[in-house]
């Protein structure tokens, strides 16, 4: 006779907890991650999956393993792909042990600080030539690296200022006298947070990384001029032509579709 209470106490079994070190300090928490900054000779971070308790628990800890891998494989694809004219500057994979992906820790700004903290506030008016001068670059480095992460069969799926860092940028009371310190042509802009990337062709879903992008510089960053995003959406077509074309034809239906919802919910 089988043993149908032992075969269940099996299928339910929790997956072991992952367990933080003392050292470790907990820099943020979203809905599907923590991470830790993690002491040592050579700084890194730790992105820990953590497990949904609405899920059962071999299920659980099955889509943590394979999304964890996942995210560490496409990071690894846009560092190295095999056109290196597509290389996307993305924090650097230590290792993979699920649910923990081990990473470069980066220092720096995120896109959202920098325009709101040093860029927006000094730039008063259409004078300005130096700020409006930065603001063109960020913008065209923006619409080239969706480019190119499209391209490589890539959506980020959260593709917001905050999720965009500056390397080696410096908030205004750590920065030298040199006023140029933070000028965005120093810095690289670095992509963070593949949780919910994944690989696809699909236009339709191209397109809605763009809408999330677009929504997010109008929410986040009112005071920006439209110039802005127009300036991303030029630099984004000169990733290939075809491409981009299908994606930006299909970008006008998901605003259509976005407006529709706004108006009748």
């Amino acid at each position: 006779m089988t043993d149908t209470t032992a075969s269940a106490d099996v299928t339910t079994k929790k997956p072991p907890v992952f367990q933080p070190q003392d050292d470790w300090t907990l820099i943020s928490q979203g809905a599907e991650a923590r991470i830790w900054k993690i002491p040592g000779t050579t700084v890194k971070v730790a992105k820990e999956r953590f497990s949904k308790a609405y899920r059962h628990p071999t299920l659980d800890e099955k889509l943590t393993k394979s999304r964890c891998r996942a995210e560490g494989r496409i990071l690894e694809k846009c560092r190295n792909p095999k056109d290196s004219n597509l290389v996307i500057d993305v924090p650097q994979v230590l290792r993979i042990e699920p649910p923990v992906l081990y990473l470069e820790f980066l220092e720096g700004l995120t896109v959202r600080e920098y325009l709101e903290d040093h860029l927006l506030l000094s730039l008063k008016d259409d004078d300005d030539t130096e700020k409006a001068s930065e603001l063109h670059q960020l913008a065209q480095q923006i619409g080239s690296m969706v480019g190119k992460l499209h391209t490589l069969g890539c959506i980020h799926g959260d593709l917001t200022t905050s999720n965009m860092m500056l390397r080696g940028s410096q908030p205004q009371s750590k920065r030298a006298k040199t006023e140029n310190d933070n000028n965005v042509s120093k810095h690289k802009i670095t992509l963070i947070d593949f949780g919910l990337a994944k690989n696809t062709t699909s236009a339709e879903e191209r397109a809605v990384d763009l809408y999330v992008l677009e929504r997010a510089l109008t929410s986040t960053h009112p005071k920006l001029p439209q110039s802005f995003l127009e300036t991303i959406m030029e630099s984004y077509k000169l990733e290939p032509k075809k491409a981009a074309e299908a994606t930006l034809q299909r970008l006008e239906q998901v605003r259509l579709r976005g407006r529709k919802r706004e108006c009748f919910g």
